[in-house]
């Protein structure tokens, strides 16, 4: 790239300009059809041919996108409305978005002094619900209104907010979260019609919700339209990456249906949520029904924001407890005192919970506190999920104590025995790879669960002396089957190198996070069943971790990574060949699954009786009757 950074600073593109295009890289990257608009750069003279060429002798479109924008940024105070021009023939929702951002950007920097600051400083509170009405400013409209589709009377499809049956037949029982249609609203009640029985009656009025009305959200500021430099204050007075707030702009002239402002490691970063025809957009490919199911997705996957996902909403002192079963008295619980090893976040020991064994993983405290510490409750939440598939081959919860110091997760407690010891019997092996294949299929299934750290040293033996799956402290819940990982130092992007998938290590080189799905789970599967028969062998052994990957990163899915284990029967050595097929290519859990299963049955039938010897002359056997 030195050929495109002369020490001139009339070659170099505004800062602000170059922030911009930073702030929306990805979604531009995503979304963008780079030969059109390279052509027209190049015609503009933005670009040499050279430039042009270069740009062109990338292989993926993506990497194309990249190359383009890291050139621009050289190319001049004029090369950013070049671009806008270039992209306004079919790419206009892209210039919604970089133009939106461009204004957010312009209006953010806030000083002492400023009467927004000042008038700001006196209503910033610990819990945004006790914010007043700024002081200093104009007075703003509420943000209900008639035309405000969140109040609409219009909207006739509602969600339960509690638990409730219906006033006239009370064998229809509505649960949180259920959506109902209504007919008509009274003075303290509604007349609906459950969606899932198709049976109407009356119920609290109080107990509905119109359907992507985020007005009672945690992280949704349902008090006074706001400017993103207010979001910026608030947020600035949290050191706690991923903390959002979700506003209305109080911009008379703003073309966003929502603001969304989130905390990262270097500042607050704003985004403009737009309405568009197909649903809730922040102006690339990803449409949302609702803004709330636009923060579930984001709050699960980084997708396209910058440097972090969406973490705990500014209302929130602490994180999210999963339901209250979950929740147990810390005075049942005792501590053997016997360590049992470490996980992420801390030490494990045995103990028990109302004199039962269990395995008690202790949460200990470091310095990015508030960011573990929501980890840690999301791994909780995420393993209550699992648990309630109730999967022989998966590690159960019991539950969590955070009445004291250290919090506790509690889990079942599984046989001392190693794994490894189990090693050496051909059936026993193929039998735990066939369990192993199986709890992984149920997280796929799960739509998806993404467990991050598939290893043998994550397979623990039950006392029955089947394969129970651990492990799941990166395991991540996902809307769609992708994470992209966040990129500010919150531990998040940590890999098994020796483990892990190509595509991964390519990622991490191309993109600001690191991008997984289940098919890596998959590849990791490949390399535990070799692990397995290879009799608990370290995979790549003699080669360093920086080795590894550099050695995925040069050949990729050209070669089989690792060889054949001694004794390793070919069709179990061809699955393992299939789980490290390129990407696009790689089946799925559930086919491996079948495969192993298919060889499992065929290990357990009885051998096949030899045919006797018959007589030269024998016509047995050639449909001609004899008689013996």
């Amino acid at each position: 790239m030195a050929a495109y950074m002369p020490n001139n600073s009339k070659f170099t593109m505004a800062e602000q300009d170059k922030e911009v295009l930073m702030t929306c890289r990805a979604n531009i990257i995503e979304n963008l059809e780079v030969d059109s608009v390279a052509d027209q750069l190049l015609a503009d003279k933005v670009l040499s041919r050279k430039m042009y060429e270069d740009i062109q002798a990338k292989g993926r479109e993506l990497d194309k996108g990249r190359t383009l924008l890291d050139i621009l940024e050289k190319r001049g105070p004029e090369a950013f409305g070049s671009f806008i021009k270039a992209l306004q023939k079919d790419h206009a929702f892209l210039v919604d978005m970089i133009l939106e951002t461009k204004d957010g950007i312009q209006t953010n920097t806030v000083k002492q002094g400023d009467d927004t600051y000042e008038s700001a400083k006196e209503c910033i509170s610990e819990d945004i619900g006790s914010l007043d009405v700024l002081k200093k400013s104009k007075p703003t409209n509420q943000v209900t209104n008639e035309n405000d589709s969140t109040t609409a009377e219009s909207i006739a499809i509602s969600v339960i907010k509690a638990d409730c049956k219906m006033q006239n037949d009370s064998s229809v029982e509505l649960k949180k979260g259920d959506l109902v249609v209504v007919e008509e609203k009274l003075s303290e009640d509604a007349l609906v019609v459950d969606t899932k029985t198709g049976k109407k009656g009356l119920i609290p009025l109080s107990h509905i919700i119109a359907f992507g009305d985020p007005k009672d959200e945690p992280w949704f500021y349902n008090g006074k339209k706001m400017s993103s430099k207010e979001a910026s204050i608030m947020l600035n007075r949290r050191d706690h990456i991923g903390c959002f707030i979700v506003y209305v702009s109080n911009n008379p002239e703003s073309k966003s249906k929502y603001n969304l402002s989130v905390r990262t490691d270097i500042g607050v970063t704003h985004y403009r949520i737009f309405e568009k025809t197909q649903g809730l957009t922040l102006g690339n490919n990803k449409h949302f029904t609702c803004v709330k199911e636009f923060v579930d997705y984001y709050s699960q996957s980084r997708g396209g924001l910058n440097r972090t996902r969406l973490r705990r909403p500014f209302s929130l002192s602490f994180p999210e407890l999963p339901a209250p079963k979950w929740i147990l008295n810390s005075e049942a619980l005792k501590i053997n005192g016997d360590f049992l090893g470490c996980w992420r976040f801390g030490s494990v020991y045995s103990g028990s919970y109302n004199d039962t064994a269990v395995a008690i993983k202790a949460f200990e405290r470091q310095a990015t506190s508030e960011n573990r510490l929501d980890d840690f409750m999301e791994h909780v939440r995420l393993m209550a999920d699992i648990t309630v598939m109730n999967d022989e081959n998966i590690i159960k919860l019991i539950g969590v104590c955070r009445e004291q110091k250290p919090f506790y997760v509690i889990t079942e407690l599984v046989a001392n025995e190693s794994i490894r010891e189990r090693l050496v019997n051909g059936p026993t092996v193929l039998k735990f790879g066939y369990e192993l294949a199986s709890a992984l299929t149920k997280l796929e299934d799960m739509k998806f669960v993404l467990h991050r750290d598939v290893a043998l040293r994550n397979c623990l033996l039950s006392f029955s002396g089947n394969l129970k799956l651990a492990g799941f402290s990166r395991a991540r819940k996902v809307a769609t089957d992708q994470y992209c990982s966040d990129e500010c130092g919150t531990g998040d992007s940590e890999i098994p190198v020796r483990w892990t998938a190509p595509e991964v290590f390519q990622s991490i080189v191309n993109e600001g996070g690191i991008l997984f799905t289940s098919k890596n789970d998959v590849w990791a599967f490949g390399v535990t069943l070799w692990e397995m028969y290879s009799k608990g062998s370290l995979p790549y052994d003699g080669l360093s971790n920086v080795e590894v990957s550099e050695r995925q990163l040069e050949f990729g899915t050209k070669e089989t990574p690792l060889a054949k284990p001694d004794k390793c029967p070919e069709n179990v050595y061809a699955i393992m060949t299939l789980c490290w097929r390129p990407h696009k290519i790689r089946p799925c859990m559930r086919e491996i699954c079948g495969k192993l299963k298919n060889l499992m049955k065929k290990s357990n039938r009885p051998p096949v009786p030899k045919k006797p010897n018959m007589p030269k002359n024998s016509l047995l056997g050639q449909g001609v009757e004899t008689t013996l």
